[in-house]
């Protein structure tokens, strides 16, 4: 039952993702020039500096962005994955919304949004880890391969 509330809050979690990533913020096309951005940490560095409400929305807003992906997957999966899959599946999918954004012509592509949204997923399967080990019953894989118990085994302390 909670695979599958989970596997439901996963899928609104992507049709609410895919709509506040991929909806249109300008209503005149972006040149070319205008529309990548591959300097890592630039953007974010500037947002740092410029601190307030627009470094909220873009910094702590990539990075939750996709906590919810880290936090659910490996409910859904009842915890057959990993750090190093969870990770994966992050990038690829901001790498798709960045390519999506870059080709509408509308949206800006940006390297740090693709290392900030991996990293929010990545924060989100660390949540998962820390309510596995103290909250088991939010959570229901049988074992966890990236947890290891007092004792150096891998899996579920009990």
């Amino acid at each position: 039952m909670r695979s599958a509330v989970s596997a439901l809050l996963l899928t609104a979690y992507g049709g609410l993702l895919g709509w506040l990533t991929l909806s249109p913020h300008s209503v005149a096309p972006l040149s070319w020039e205008n529309r990548l951005q591959l300097h890592p940490l630039r953007t974010t560095a500037e947002f740092l500096a410029v601190g307030g409400w627009p470094m909220l929305v873009n910094v702590v807003g990539n990075l939750g962005a996709f906590m919810p992906l880290g936090l659910l997957w490996p409910v859904v999966r009842r915890g057959r994955t990993s750090v190093w899959r969870v990770g994966c599946l992050s990038a690829a999918l901001s790498l798709l919304i960045e390519t999506i954004q870059y080709g509408s012509g509308r949206r800006i592509a940006d390297v740090d949004d693709l290392l900030l949204n991996t990293l929010g997923g990545l924060l989100g399967y660390g949540l998962y880890l820390v309510l596995y080990r103290y909250v088991p019953i939010l959570v229901v894989p049988s074992s966890h391969p990236d947890l290891v118990t007092s004792e150096g085994e891998t899996g579920s302390s009990e």
